[in-house]
C-alpha cells in the first residue's frame, strides 16, 4: 500500500478526493470509461480536494479500473485499508462498495484534528492484477490562516524606486489548524496577490 502523491506526478493507477457537489463531476464519470485518460487527467488534478469544510461531500474516482469490483473506505488519520474491515478498523468512518472507479460516500461528521484519505482495494479483472491505492488526503479547516505581513522590497519613504517593477515578499502567515498536510508549507495551499491604489485625502 503506498500513498500516491498524484499532485505532481502520474501512476498507471491514482486516486483523486473529489467534492460531491460540483458540476464538473459528470465529466469526471464519463472520463473513467476512457482507457486513454491523457490530458483530460488536468479535470482530476484540478477537483482534487485538499481543504474542505465541516460539512463537505466527498466523492472519489480511481484510473484505470472501470469495470472491476471495489471497496471504498474513508480513513482517518492515516492512509491504509482496514486490517480486517470498516466496522472492525478504529481509523475507517465509512466504506462502500462499487463496480466501477467511481464512488460517492455519504454525509460523514468530519472534525479538524486529523486528516482524512480516501482509499480503495480493486480486484483483479482478466490480466489484471488487483491493486490497493490511497489519495493523498485532505483536511477540515473552517478558518482562515492567521495574518502575516507583506512588504515591497523596492520602495523608498512610499515611493518605488524602479518604475516598472515591484518586489513583493512576504511572511509570517500560517494556519493553526490541528491536522497536517505535508504538501503544504504552513498549511496554506495558495497565495494570491493584488495590486490597486486609493487616494487618501485628510479631512
Amino acid at each position: 500500500m503506498a500513498l500516491n502523491q498524484h499532485a505532481s506526478s502520474y501512476s498507471e493507477h491514482a486516486l483523486f478526493e473529489l467534492p460531491t457537489y460540483n458540476s464538473r463531476l459528470v465529466r469526471v464519470q464519463d472520463l473513467l470509461n476512457s482507457k486513454m485518460l491523457g490530458t483530460s487527467l488536468r479535470l482530476l488534478h484540478e477537483m482534487d480536494v485538499d481543504f474542505i469544510s465541516i460539512n463537505s461531500r466527498i466523492s472519489a474516482a480511481v484510473t484505470n479500473s472501470d469495470g472491476r469490483n471495489i471497496s471504498w473506505y474513508m480513513m482517518k488519520g492515516k492512509p491504509g485499508l482496514p486490517v480486517h474491515d470498516c466496522d472492525s478498523d478504529t481509523w475507517c468512518v465509512a466504506s462502500k462498495y462499487s463496480h466501477d472507479g467511481f464512488v460517492r460516500f455519504g454525509k460523514i461528521e468530519f472534525q479538524e484534528e486529523d486528516p482524512y484519505y480516501v482509499c480503495a482495494n480493486v480486484s483483479a479483472r482478466g490480466d489484471h492484477s488487483g491493486f490497493a491505492v490511497c489519495g493523498n488526503g485532505f483536511i477540515v479547516d473552517e478558518t482562515p490562516p492567521l495574518e502575516g505581513s507583506v512588504s515591497i522590497t523596492n520602495a523608498v519613504s512610499g515611493f518605488l524606486t524602479d518604475s516598472s517593477h515591484m518586489y513583493i515578499t512576504w511572511s509570517g502567515f500560517h494556519d493553526n489548524n490541528p491536522a497536517r498536510l505535508n504538501s503544504y508549507a504552513n498549511d496554506i495551499k495558495s497565495y494570491s496577490v493584488a495590486i490597486g491604489w486609493y487616494i487618501c485625502l485628510e479631512m
